[in-house]
């Protein structure tokens, strides 16, 4: 019953993991070529104007009425047979 218990908390930390909202990374990656380093220097520039605004929006996103973790649970869990027998 206790591994149970465990695998199913496993599951379910998993799901809320892939079901859950992401930011975009905070840092431009390096660049192999040198001529490409000014547009690594203007995407991090852009980055670091707007990171700001995206979080503010991620904060409003997560504050829409209906939008809790049982009901991405449950989407992502519904969608999961689904998903899996469709392909």
């Amino acid at each position: 019953m206790l591994i149970r218990a465990a695998v199913l908390a496993i599951a379910i930390a998993l799901a809320l993991e892939a079901c859950g909202p992401t930011r975009p990374p905070t840092a431009a990656p390096p660049q192999p070529d040198p001529t490409l380093e000014p547009l690594r220097a203007a995407l991090q520039a852009y980055i670091e104007l707007t990171q700001p605004f995206r979080k503010h929006a991620a904060q409003v996103a997560e504050s829409v009425p209906g939008n809790d973790e049982q009901k991405w649970l449950a989407d992502c869990e519904a969608g999961r047979p689904r998903a899996i027998t469709t392909r």
